[in-house]
């Protein structure tokens, strides 16, 4: 068994939940035909309500992919343990990824239709859309940059401040599947959809590695806190982690 700190986000066609868990999970790690995204965080907790789940008395029977739900999502009851809900339910919208600014004020929710939204993380309200900008969302670790990529082969980089396109990094390298900062903020990863992996000078936005060892899409890249190792999962069912300053350095 080995303990971990995680931050658990579901995600549906109807909006986005939040949900508070301990700061601390028994896990128990088992082999796995496909890695998915699994993160470690630090110790994430927002005050944004209390859960008010319905009972079996109360409980709608209408479901999330219901037309009349989707219609009258602002309605809903918060599931258990749950304490907020962003966005209204809109149809053909649903949040493909989210991520939190390092300091927790500021959640980004990048839609399937194409836009990040940035939400307060206290008020709830979206405080910004940024358009043509879905897949991976990542923020940088000085919370001034946000990064996005997706099905377009590309990864864009975001000035939080003007809320512009800055820079677009493109690699032929097939849909990007996920994205990490280096703690440093110095280097943008990429897990592709090629099986690759690609690092950037986030200065330059040169390409300054592809890393090669996978043999499927690679779903999950992400730094460990002091930045001297990358891991990354992938299709193929195994975990790598590589060494950015030998490949940096070669």
């Amino acid at each position: 068994m080995a303990r971990f700190s995680f931050v658990l986000t579901l995600i549906a066609c109807v909006g986005m939940v939040v949900f508070d868990v301990p700061s601390e999970m028994r896990v128990e790690i088992i082999e796995a035909p496909v890695v998915l995204n699994l993160e470690t965080k630090p110790d994430i907790r927002t005050q944004l309500g209390t859960s008010n789940a319905p009972d079996e008395d109360t409980a709608s029977e209408k479901q999330p992919n219901d037309t009349t739900a989707f219609q009258n999502s602002q309605t809903w009851n918060l599931p258990e343990h749950a304490i907020a809900r962003f966005g209204k339910g809109v149809m053909g919208g649903s949040d493909r990824s989210v991520a939190f600014a390092p300091d927790g004020k500021v959640l980004a929710s990048s839609v399937r239709a194409g836009t990040v939204k940035l939400w307060d993380t206290e008020t709830g309200a979206n405080i910004a859309t940024l358009e043509d900008a879905g897949g991976p969302v990542v923020f940088s670790p000085d919370e001034k940059m946000l990064a996005s990529g997706g099905n377009v082969q590309e990864v864009k980089l975001w000035d939080l401040e003007t809320q512009t396109d800055i820079m677009t990094l493109r690699g032929k390298a097939g849909a990007v599947f996920d994205l990490t900062f280096s703690p440093d903020g110095t280097t943008l990863v990429s897990g592709n959809g090629f099986g690759t992996i690609k690092l950037w000078d986030v200065a330059t936005g040169e390409n300054i590695a592809t890393l090669k060892g996978h043999t499927g899409i690679v779903f999950s890249v992400d730094f460990s806190p002091d930045g001297k190792t990358l891991a990354s999962g992938s299709q193929d069912g195994t975990v790598l982690l590589w060494d950015p300053k030998r490949i940096v350095d070669r």
